[in-house]
């Protein structure tokens, strides 16, 4: 039985979910008496086959084909802001980057305006200041983006005891070359050129890095919690349910399951302890808030941008609309032209 607008009717593992009408939707039957859901893992793919009139609707592409297909008479881009985050995780608890002041020159190293325009072309993203984007209540609106600043960088590496002694331009820590690994993953297409980018800009103040992409993501956890990897760029739904608790609980409190960095910080986790049992949402505000401040300051994961889904559909759809958690693009409303 169902209570939404559409059945399962087959599932093919990896590959589509093909959905039939539910007649008896209490909203009213849906425009279209079968859906199928392809799951094209190869955005550049996704998009060939979209423009080929395999697929009415796709979504996850390089923002570059937006703007190329924008004014394109059959087809409409729909934009949303959403809550999705990208960001890097940060190794903590030992290595280069167990030393916050060089965490504090990576923030300054990143030009998280050059990432917008180059890869998201300027309209697939917003910098990104805390964990949580403006649209969602719970962000902390005090906090200030950190300035793309290269000689305050170099002013934090020096402090950290940084120096470039053989003059190649690159950094050494205790006689040693400072050498970050910084992973990613497939599957989404802002990650690979966004990783190409942060690559050079931290060349930029001297500091190397060595970068792989694997297949998906599980790999890089495991390296990032044995010290193997400094830096994990990933994008995560920061607030799937527009509740706060769930990325803070998951990824900063010390028993949380994804705390890769080996970051520790009682305050936090009292604070987030705390907002799981207040009511009074006023109160809970500002415990996240501070829980905010604390992140942005002591950056065990380190914020790019808040991504934007931006869709392409068939010029002949109509009433479709995305949703900022990223769900529910298929609703009973949505129908072809007559």
């Amino acid at each position: 039985f169902s209570t939404g607008p559409f059945l399962l009717e087959k599932m093919i593992p990896n590959q589509e979910m093909i959905l039939r009408s539910f007649a008896d939707y209490w909203q009213g039957k849906p425009g279209f008496e079968q859906v199928s859901l392809k799951i094209i893992t190869n955005p550049a793919t996704r998009m060939l086959a979209f423009e080929a009139g395999q697929l009415d609707l796709a979504v996850n592409f390089p923002a570059q084909d937006a703007v190329r297909l924008k004014n394109r008479d059959n087809v409409q881009i729909v934009q949303q802001p959403t809550t999705r985050l990208c960001f890097l995780f940060v190794r903590v608890s030992d290595g280069p980057l167990a030393d916050l002041l060089i965490r504090q020159a990576l923030n300054y190293a990143l030009d998280r305006k050059e990432i917008v325009q180059a890869v998201l072309a300027g309209q697939g993203g917003t910098v990104a200041t805390s964990v949580f984007p403006q649209i969602l209540s719970w962000a902390n609106a005090n906090l200030q983006p950190y300035p793309y600043n290269t000689q305050k960088a170099a002013q934090l590496l020096k402090q950290a005891g940084l120096r470039d002694t053989d003059g190649d331009g690159m950094l050494e820590k205790d006689g040693h070359p400072l050498v970050l690994n910084i992973w990613t993953y497939e599957g989404r297409a802002a990650l690979k050129p966004v990783l190409e980018l942060m690559q050079a800009q931290l060349k930029r103040v001297g500091v190397a890095s060595q970068t792989r992409i694997t297949k998906k993501n599980s790999p890089i956890n495991q390296a990032i919690q044995r010290g193997q990897v400094q830096l994990s760029l990933q994008m995560w739904n920061t607030a799937p349910q527009g509740d706060p608790d769930f990325f803070l609980s998951e990824i900063f409190t010390s028993q949380g399951g994804s705390n890769f960095m080996g970051y520790q910080n009682a305050e936090l986790d009292e604070l987030v302890r705390k907002g799981k049992i207040t009511f009074d949402q006023a109160e809970r505000k500002q415990i996240y808030d501070r829980v905010q401040e604390i992140i942005y300051q002591e950056s065990p994961v380190i914020p790019l941008f808040h991504q934007s889904l931006i869709s392409a559909v068939r010029g002949d759809i109509e009433h479709f609309r995305s949703h900022p958690a990223e769900k529910y693009l298929i609703s009973h409303k949505l129908r072809r032209k007559e």
